[in-house]
């Protein structure tokens, strides 16, 4: 009803009221636009403080959780530090336990290295005795054959003297007796000689006067040819003149020995044809004892070359013991440098691998076996019902090396404990390294980082969760 009048009056005034009614709507209008843009500014301001605000808060969330992330990761990080901080308590206990042990068994090891040396001098000095007897035994046998050599060749030599005594008796006694035919015959061979000289002196007489006028016929005619050559030859030189004086006197001289030179051929050829008339006599007289003194002698000089063949051959024998026996003692000499060679380099590697021992291993150089007497009495059945009898020998030989072996096996396994526990630390170290760099990464802000997925980031207000 109300409504109704107002509108009843409204219409009666507006015609009356429109240049106020304008100026109301001017009014209005620009009421609105001023409300509109207060509005506007207030929203605008208002949207401004939110931004301003949902960043604040953004950074807020992001620092607190960081701060959770931070806190989370301090207490992962030393949840890993407990743990390697008991893992290593542990490892220590091992190695302290070990160690002890290593000091409980040093005095074995000492002992046993004590005995194996002790072993080893006592082989070396059983050895060495063994040698000295066996050249002891040698050299009292060489000096028995030796004496027993020298007593034969004693009595050969005493035999043979003796023999040739009786010999040199008989051949005085033969000599004698040859002396006494010879003074018969010689009796009648100056006869004969006298008469056979002279003839022949005679006879030498003429042929040395025929010789000599030849010989002065011819130098004569040589002497005339001479002095013509002379002649001649003093005109042509003068020089030479006292060679050929020298030659002249030289001619002479030779001459006159040529002279006594015949005489003396010619009496030492009579003298040669009467010797040997009277060796031809003689010859045939002792012809048959010239022929038992030959086979005498020549079975004293067979026997003689067969007690020199016996000496020597002996001799042979002897030199190729002697020689034999020093190749021997060479090649023992040889054989005890290459061991006393060989034994420096061990105990020189020994020296070198002490320097490289750890305390636990020069405490107790040898571990004791870890397996149970049970396990030690079954291996011995089966290796002895594996080995044949005639390595038996060759094993108990090898026996001693047990403990090398044994600690060899030990620094292997020593080995491989020590890879596998660096592979363990290895991966270990990795993984903190991967650890620490991811961590490192989500406190920067980069490409790479934006590009993986990242707790840490907060996208229009959402965190990216893995």
């Amino acid at each position: 009803m109300s409504r109704t009048i107002m509108k009843k009056g409204n219409i009666k005034t507006d015609e009356n009221n429109e240049p106020k009614l304008e100026k109301q709507r001017l009014a209005a209008a620009a009421a609105a636009k001023k409300k509109k843009d207060l509005l506007h500014k207030y929203l605008k301001n208002k949207l401004e403080n939110e931004e301003k605000m949902s960043k604040i808060n953004s950074l807020t969330l992001d620092h607190q959780w960081r701060l959770i992330l931070r806190k989370a990761k301090t207490e992962e990080i030393k949840k890993d530090i407990e743990i390697l901080r008991s893992t290593f308590e542990r490892i220590n206990d091992r190695k302290d336990d070990v160690l002890q042990t290593l000091v409980l068994n040093l005095a074995q090891s000492e002992e046993q290295y004590m005995m194996a040396l002790r072993g080893h001098l006592q082989s070396l000095d059983s050895f060495v005795d063994i040698q000295n007897e066996r050249l002891e035994k040698m050299k009292h046998s060489f000096d028995t054959e030796l004496s027993m050599m020298k007593r034969e060749y004693e009595a050969e030599k005493a035999y043979m003297i003796n023999r040739h005594r009786q010999q040199i008796d008989e051949l005085k006694d033969i000599y004698v007796a040859f002396d006494r035919y010879i003074l018969q015959k010689e009796q009648t061979a100056r006869s004969e000689y006298g008469n056979i000289r002279d003839g022949m002196k005679n006879k030498l007489i003429e042929d040395k006067h025929a010789l000599r006028m030849r010989l002065e016929k011819k130098v004569e005619s040589i002497w005339a040819e001479f002095n013509n050559l002379r002649t001649s030859y003093l005109k042509s030189t003068e020089e030479r003149r006292t060679y050929y004086d020298d030659l002249q006197k030289r001619n002479v001289q030779e001459m006159k020995d040529i002279a006594n030179q015949v005489s003396l051929i010619q009496t030492l050829t009579d003298a040669i044809a009467a010797e040997k008339a009277r060796i031809n006599s003689l010859n045939d007289e002792f012809t048959e004892k010239n022929r038992l003194l030959r086979e005498e002698v020549e079975s004293l000089s067979s026997q003689l070359m067969d007690l020199k063949k016996m000496v020597n051959r002996l001799k042979d024998q002897q030199r190729y013991k002697l020689t034999k026996m020093l190749k021997i003692s060479n090649n023992v000499q040889k054989s005890l440098a290459e061991m006393v060679k060989e034994v420096n380099i061990i105990i020189g590697l020994g020296e070198i691998c002490r320097q490289f021992e750890c305390k636990e291993e020069k405490i107790w150089p040898f571990p004791a076996s870890c397996l149970s007497q049970e396990d030690e009495s079954l291996l011995k059945e089966n290796e002895e019902a594996l080995v044949n009898k005639e390595f038996e020998s060759i094993q108990k030989a090898y026996e001693p090396l047990d403990m090398f072996w044994r600690r060899f096996s030990k620094v292997q396994l020593d080995k491989l404990a020590l890879l596998k526990e660096r592979q363990m630390l290895e991966k270990e170290n990795l993984y903190l390294k991967s650890a620490i760099a991811q961590y490192l990464e989500n406190l920067s802000v980069n490409e790479k980082v934006m590009s993986q997925p990242n707790n840490l980031f907060i996208v229009n207000g959402k965190r990216s969760l893995v």
